[in-house]
């Protein structure tokens, strides 16, 4: 009898690695079965053609970039190469070379995020286990994967900021461990994977100073997170401009603070109206029951990752796409942290009840937070795409494409949809249609998805520019596919 409660136990230990297996697979199903079903897009090639260049010990540069920032008038033409560092500063990409050296293919970025991510479970993990043993650490490790700004964050192609999450938690679990190197070596990770995420990083050294009292480890996280935001904002000048501007700053920043100081109702219109951010923000810590806001951490890390996307001009008030994904970490530490403040204000047998409402509260959390049909454009929880037959059909459209661009030699230079972008990243001269430099050897284009278009008369209206323009000709056209080819090249 005693063996088989020493087995149970020492199995209890290992329950995180059969749930990091778990998701592991399912993430790499997600994200491999959406870029081979052509649901990835330009953001994967932006990233992807920066990695290849790593790979090759050359500028991250990106002709996809290069075309969106020179056609939308951001750029100057002078350049080809646009480098990637002056859209996001994200200099923690080059650790992903050696996947890029091992398979020199979007796939392997994939898996390696859904690798990262999972991993990013383990300081969740630890941290539960300490303080409030195995059960309630494994709840909270499976909140935590199949959280919705998780799984959105594989589902929308590849993004540094997803990755981050993972540099996050395990900054902050060393952080609390007392483990200083290991926190600043995680900090820069994270700092290093995009500009904004500095300001989390602001929060968390407010936070120390005045919750911790942690004054010496509390400035320097400040003073680093704040020089780090500005510094990467003058280099992202640089790489756009090749000339340093000391006072560069981030304009979306500016504006806050410049509505914060002439019209705070407008502030708070911007962070709160439509309903849909309040919605959004309500789903998020509904995922761990609210747990979160019983910690001081929670209340001074969180509101970063919501600023820049409740500010911005483009709509990104969902919990979906990339953006949810920082906030992961934030939230599963609080709830640690916040179970534990309610636990002071408890004697110890009304706390083994907190704990027990707890671990069922979070999976109710989790369950809500994940409920169908509540954003209709999305699909919630995305992770659930993987058991349908649909996703892993493809269309006569997407077999015709598959061999069309099997035949693409990558010496050619490619206009094409977004959606193929990602297929022919690893070349330096491939462009989204139809934001093209010069006059590309081949244009490879869907008549079925008009994106970026407003409407499908602007689409065919490029389209038939293209049949009119002499020096190409129509070489294919079937199953909503058009291959124009110019005349002087060879695919």
């Amino acid at each position: 009898m005693s063996n088989l409660k020493n087995k149970i136990i020492s199995l209890k230990e290992y329950l995180v690695f059969i749930l990091i297996l778990i998701f592991f697979v399912g993430y790499s199903a997600l994200a491999v079965g959406k870029h081979l079903g052509f649901n990835t897009s330009e953001d994967l090639a932006i990233y992807g053609q920066s990695i290849w260049h790593y790979s090759h010990f050359e500028a991250p540069s990106s002709s996809v970039l290069t075309g969106i920032y020179v056609k939308n008038g951001w750029h100057s033409p002078s350049s080809q190469n646009f480098n990637q560092l002056g859209d996001h500063f994200t200099p923690t990409l080059v650790l992903l070379t050696p996947f890029y050296w091992i398979y020199p293919s979007a796939i392997s970025l994939l898996i390696a995020q859904a690798l990262l991510v999972t991993l990013g479970v383990l300081p969740i993990w630890w941290l539960a286990k300490e303080k409030f043993g195995e059960t309630f650490a494994f709840v909270l490790s499976f909140a935590y994967l199949f959280f919705v700004g998780i799984q959105s964050g594989i589902d929308f192609n590849f993004h540094p900021e997803v990755i981050a999450a993972t540099w996050i938690g395990f900054s902050i679990y060393f952080l609390l461990r007392k483990k200083f190197i290991l926190f600043f070596i995680f900090l820069f990770l994270a700092l290093g994977s995009k500009e904004d995420i500095a300001a989390i990083f602001v929060g968390l050294g407010i936070y120390l100073l005045l919750f911790k009292r942690w004054y010496k480890i509390g400035f320097s996280t400040l003073l680093v997170s704040l020089v780090w935001f500005y510094t990467s904002n003058v280099l992202k000048v640089y790489f756009q401009t090749s000339t340093f501007q000391f006072l560069a700053s981030n304009p979306k920043v500016s504006r806050l603070f410049a509505q914060i100081v002439s019209d705070p109702m407008q502030t708070f219109n911007v962070m709160f109206v439509p309903f849909y951010k309040i919605e959004t923000i309500v789903t998020l810590f509904a995922s761990f029951a609210f747990l979160p806001l019983a910690s001081g951490l929670a209340w001074f890390t969180t509101p970063a990752t919501f600023i820049n996307r409740f500010i911005s001009d483009w709509p990104r008030y969902s919990t979906h796409f990339q953006y949810s994904a920082t906030i992961a970490p934030l939230l599963a530490i609080s709830t640690i942290l916040g179970i534990e403040n309610l636990q002071k204000m408890f004697k110890k047998g009304g706390f083994k009840r907190i704990k027990t409402i707890s671990i069922i509260a979070i999976l109710i959390g989790t369950a809500w937070a994940n409920r169908p049909n509540w954003d209709p454009p999305f699909v919630t929880p995305p992770l659930q795409q993987i058991f349908r037959r649909s996703f892993w059909s493809l269309s006569e459209n997407k077999k015709t494409a598959y061999q069309l661009l099997n035949k693409i030699s990558p010496n050619v230079s490619v206009a094409t949809n977004t959606f193929y972008v990602p297929h022919l990243m690893n070349s330096d001269r491939i462009f989204v249609f139809p934001w093209v430099l010069g006059e590309p050897d081949i244009y490879l284009l869907s008549t079925l998805d008009r994106y970026p278009f407003s409407t499908m008369e602007e689409f065919n209206k490029e389209i038939q520019k293209i049949k009119e323009n002499k020096k190409y000709e129509l070489i294919f056209d079937q199953n909503g596919l058009l291959l124009f080819q110019k005349k002087s090249s060879k695919t």
